[in-house]
């Protein structure tokens, strides 16, 4: 089946790029997934204990995960080693470099959960790897292990064979379940939202409807697990490594959502849509499955809104630090219309392989990056204060209070809700806005 991302390509042009005909850069072009490690590895000055593997430049290795990978130089001195390591955690996602800190040198590294088993089998090249993360930085904190899962579900998921990194076995390190529920817990929880917000709002009830989706509480967990790896991450000075069942649902959100707090590039239009690309596509999060494109099965049980959820939550903490993001909400609306539509090739798929290698999305489809890299005007914060060159952690407070409803977005077809529109508002903002800077420009330079 082709899905709509190639026709829309070619009636665009494909040379010299998909698109050129109406966009200016390759959205394809901007992320470079050496260019990226070298960077956050550069950051650190870490280039003496991570090193970038190819090891699974032709993906027999990992078949779900980047052709290159981040991991301790160590773990270099024999190839037998890091095919030991993927023996022994699910789907052969061995624990893989995310992000360095620039000055503790302090690491994010993901995975997917050993398989110790009832019988609680051992791997001694794991836990070395484990050990050869710790020794990275200098610091003496012991290596965090934040498991994604609810622990019943982990100690289901070791009945088949799965698990976790055990005390006895795993000494330098700290394990913390993180009470994230699964795929359909999640499903269920945004059809009863939609339900509360869509066609009408029960003026009476509406509050309890709410609460009774468990949406924001979702919402929360995801939040309060990356606010607890990044503080860990910038002022606890430990080393972090998360990991769910198979590593690309849950995992995915976390790790990236502590990137976006972690590190102002990420806040940027451009580092947004690498951290994307980074931690979301080329890692192997299923999106034809979770989302379904070119499926009618609307009951299918893989499904499930997990990027939906990412997004909503980096709308959380740019509601609490409005001023640290380049682009507004418009964006997140924006990758998450295109997510659905098809029109781009950037979220079709399960894995990079099957988009580049077996499908040749990059030069048979348009990225969704080309659209807003050359819209990116429009989707611009005039208060943004630009980060970028020093470290700025942002603290975000999870507390339930907090966490609020993204009307917005979920409800802008409730007349009820959205009026009068939000676009019309945002408007009336970016006007605010604009004003306010020159009021302050003037104050600052009188005669400029």
């Amino acid at each position: 089946m082709r899905l709509f991302a190639y026709a829309h390509a070619a009636a665009l042009g494909n040379s010299p790029f998909p698109g050129a005909s109406k966009y200016e850069r390759n959205g394809w072009e901007l992320f470079d997934a050496r260019a990226e490690l070298q960077r956050i590895v550069n950051a650190a000055n870490a280039k003496d204990v991570w090193a970038i593997s190819g090891i699974n430049c032709m993906y027999e290795f990992s078949p779900t995960y980047p052709s290159v990978l981040g991991v301790p130089r160590e773990a270099m001195k024999k190839k037998e080693f890091l095919e030991k390591v993927a023996d022994f955690r699910s789907r052969q996602r061995i624990p893989a470099l995310s992000w360095l800190h620039p000055v503790h040198k302090t690491s994010i590294t993901r995975c997917a959960q050993p398989l110790t088993g009832v019988t609680m089998k051992r791997k001694e090249e794991d836990e070395a790897l484990m050990e050869m993360i710790l020794r990275t930085t200098n610091q003496t904190q012991p290596l965090a292990i934040f498991d994604a899962r609810p622990m019943l579900n982990a100690v289901v998921n070791k009945a088949k064979g799965g698990g976790w990194e055990e005390k006895t076995n795993y000494g330098m390190c700290e394990l913390t379940f993180l009470d994230i529920h699964n795929i359909h817990v999640v499903r269920e929880s945004l059809q009863k939202l939609q339900s509360a917000l869509f066609p009408k709002i029960d003026e009476v009830n509406y509050l309890k409807q709410i609460e009774d989706t468990k949406w924001l509480q979702h919402i929360r967990s995801i939040c309060e697990g990356a606010a607890e790896m990044a503080y860990l991450v910038e002022e606890g000075r430990s080393s972090v490594v998360v990991h769910c069942s198979d590593g690309w649902d849950r995992t995915a959100q976390l790790a990236a959502l502590a990137l976006v707090m972690l590190d102002p590039y990420y806040r940027s239009v451009e580092g947004f849509a690498i951290l994307i690309e980074k931690e979301w596509c080329s890692f192997g999060f299923k999106f034809a499955q979770r989302i379904g494109h070119g499926e009618n099965k609307a009951s299918d049980d893989e499904r499930s809104p997990i990027f939906v959820q990412f997004i909503d939550s980096v709308w959380q903490l740019m509601r609490q630090f409005p001023a640290h993001f380049e682009f507004t909400s418009s964006l997140l609306i924006c990758i998450l219309d295109e997510l659905y539509s098809c029109r781009f090739g950037t979220f079709l798929y399960n894995t990079e392989k099957a988009r580049h290698v077996e499908n040749e999305c990059a030069t048979q489809t348009v990225s969704l990056w080309s659209y807003v890299l050359e819209e990116k005007r429009r989707f611009l914060n005039p208060l943004y204060i630009d980060n970028r060159n020093r470290q700025v952690f942002l603290k975000m407070n999870t507390r339930i209070a907090f966490i609020h409803v993204w009307e917005e977005y979920y409800a802008r077809y409730n007349p009820d809700i959205t009026s009068p529109s939000y676009a019309e508002h945002n408007d009336n903002m970016d006007r605010f806005s604009r004003d306010l800077l020159k009021q302050q420009r003037h104050r600052l330079h009188p005669g400029g």
